[in-house]
C-alpha cells in the first residue's frame, strides 16, 4: 500500500478537471478513490502530510497505540475507537488547529463507495434544514481492502444518537428527546424504502444546542449504485 499512497497523493493534486464536487479514479489492480475541491487543495497546500498521516494511523492501529505525532510533520493523532472492523481518529494539525475525522477501515467495509453514498443522501435530504452531513473530504479504498474515510472534524462525531439519548433522558429534558425522536423518525422514513441501511442510533446523532441532526454514515443496497443515482439527478 505504500506505493500508491505516495500515487495517491499525485493524482489529487495533479488532477486538473476540478468541474465535478467529486473527483475519483481507480488503478489497474483495483486501488479506489474519490475526493472533493477542498481535499485536493489541502493535499496540494500540505505535500508529505497523507503519506505521513496514513502511515502513523496504519502504525497506530497495529500496535494499539492511542496517541502519536506523525514523523517529520506537525500533526497529532489520537485515536478515538479501536475494534471491528474499522478503528476512527482525530488528526489535528498543529499549525493551524485544523482537525479531521479519519475511519480507517478494514474488510468488508468500503470507504470509495461510502463518499458517494453520503453524497447521495446529502441530495436527498438538501431540502430539511435540520439535517447536517458531516464534511466528507475522501475516500480511498486498496485492492486489499484497506481504506480511509475523512471527513472535516465534528464534535458530534465522538457521540452517537444512543449516547445522547441516554444523557438526555438522564437530565429530564423530555422536549429535546421528543424532538430528537421525530427528526430520526422522519430521516428513516426517508432513506429506508430508497434502499439505505444502518440508519440508525449508531450512524446519526443529534446536536443539543442546534436542533440539528448529524449524519455521518450510511450503507446502501449492494444492487444500488450511488455514483448512478448522482448522475441521474
Amino acid at each position: 500500500m505504500g506505493e500508491f499512497k505516495i500515487n495517491m497523493e499525485k493524482n489529487i493534486y495533479k488532477n486538473e478537471k476540478p468541474k465535478k464536487t467529486l473527483h475519483s479514479s481507480e488503478s489497474d489492480r483495483g486501488d479506489k478513490l474519490v475526493y472533493t475541491d477542498e481535499f485536493k487543495t489541502f493535499v496540494a497546500e500540505h505535500p508529505g502530510y497523507l503519506n505521513a498521516i496514513s502511515g502513523t494511523i496504519d502504525y497506530m492501529s497495529d500496535k494499539q497505540i492511542t496517541s502519536a505525532s506523525a514523523d517529520h510533520e506537525p500533526i497529532d493523532i489520537k485515536s478515538i475507537y479501536m475494534g471491528g472492523n474499522s478503528n476512527t481518529f482525530k488528526v489535528t494539525l498543529n499549525e493551524t488547529g485544523e482537525c479531521f475525522f479519519v475511519k480507517q477501515k478494514r474488510q468488508g467495509e468500503d470507504p470509495y463507495r461510502e463518499i458517494f453514498i453520503m453524497e447521495y443522501a446529502r441530495k436527498l435530504l438538501k431540502d430539511i434544514p435540520w439535517v447536517r452531513v458531516a464534511d466528507y473530504q475522501c475516500g480511498y479504498l486498496n485492492a486489499e481492502g484497506r481504506g480511509y474515510y475523512v471527513a472535516k472534524w465534528d464534535e458530534s462525531m465522538t457521540k452517537s444518537f444512543a449516547y445522547i439519548y441516554n444523557d438526555l433522558e438522564a437530565q429530564g429534558r423530555d422536549d429535546l428527546l421528543q424532538d430528537a425522536t421525530i427528526k430520526l423518525n422522519l430521516i428513516k422514513d426517508k432513506l429506508l424504502p430508497l434502499g439505505f441501511g444502518d440508519v440508525s442510533d449508531k450512524n446519526i446523532t443529534y446536536d443539543t444546542e442546534t436542533g440539528e441532526v448529524v449524519i455521518y454514515d450510511f450503507r446502501l443496497d449492494k444492487g444500488i449504485s450511488p455514483q448512478k443515482k448522482l448522475e441521474n439527478d
